[in-house]
C-alpha cells in the first residue's frame, strides 16, 4: 500500500464544532477521531493522545492481526487531520 499517495489523497475538509473549554489534547483527539475511519477511529478514540507546544504524541497501539495494513492508512489519516489544527507543527508516535 502506498502510505504517501494515500496522504495526497486525503484532501476534503468538513466542518467540526468544538466546544470552546477543551484542553489542547482534548482538541487533538477529537479532530483525529472524526478525521479517521474503520478500525483506525476505534483506536483513535481509545488511546490517550497528547498534544504540547505543537506536538500531538500519539501513544503506542498493542499490535493485532492486520494492524501494519490497518497503519498504512491509519498514519495518514491521523497526521493530515491533526496537521490542520493551528498551532500543530509534528505529530509523533511513540514507541512501546
Amino acid at each position: 500500500m502506498d502510505s504517501n499517495g494515500y496522504r495526497a489523497t486525503i484532501t476534503k475538509q468538513i466542518p467540526l464544532t468544538m466546544p470552546s473549554n477543551q484542553t489542547p489534547s482534548e482538541e487533538a483527539k477529537a479532530v483525529i477521531v472524526a478525521g479517521t475511519s474503520g478500525q483506525c477511529q476505534n483506536i483513535m478514540k481509545q488511546l490517550d493522545i497528547k498534544r504540547n507546544d505543537g506536538t500531538v504524541m500519539i501513544p503506542p497501539i498493542d499490535g493485532f492481526a492486520g494492524v501494519s495494513i490497518m497503519m498504512c492508512y491509519c498514519q495518514p489519516q491521523v497526521e493530515v487531520n491533526a496537521l490542520r489544527i493551528p498551532g500543530v507543527t509534528k505529530v509523533v508516535w511513540q514507541q512501546p
